[in-house]
């Protein structure tokens, strides 16, 4: 229970800048508390063992349920999950240049790299469409 709350923390932690649902992140902390006053009551608990065995399960999966919450609405804003594809992003200031384009593209192909391009703006010619 206690390394289920841990691994919470650290999604709650990592999702803090990212623009996931605030009630998905809320609903998280309170079941990360929830565990964890359920670890340190474990050890001055009168409760039978069958009943803090049931406590612990229904707080795990309530735990659980929470992560999955907030990953699903990171993944939905994202619209593409990077932890099951690998994926970077790239943006250009100064481009599009037929000089630079092409050497990255010449790269990516080498690399067996699927990638999409979007050119927009005046520097757009021939060249590099």
């Amino acid at each position: 229970m206690s390394a289920l709350a841990k691994n919470a923390k650290t999604l709650l932690n990592s999702t803090a800048a990212k623009t996931a649902e605030t009630t998905y992140r809320e609903t998280l902390s309170t079941e990360i508390t929830t565990a964890l006053a359920l670890v340190e009551s474990k050890s001055t608990s009168s409760s039978s063992a069958t009943a803090l065995a049931k406590k612990c399960r229904e707080s795990a999966t309530a735990l659980q349920k929470a992560m999955d919450a907030v990953s699903a609405s990171i993944e939905q804003q994202s619209g593409v999950d990077c932890d099951k594809l690998k994926c970077v992003a790239l943006t250009f200031d100064d481009g599009p240049s037929a000089v630079n384009d092409s050497k990255l593209r010449d790269e990516l192909d080498k690399l067996k790299v699927k990638a999409t391009f979007f050119m927009i703006g005046k520097n757009i010619t021939s060249s590099t469409s």
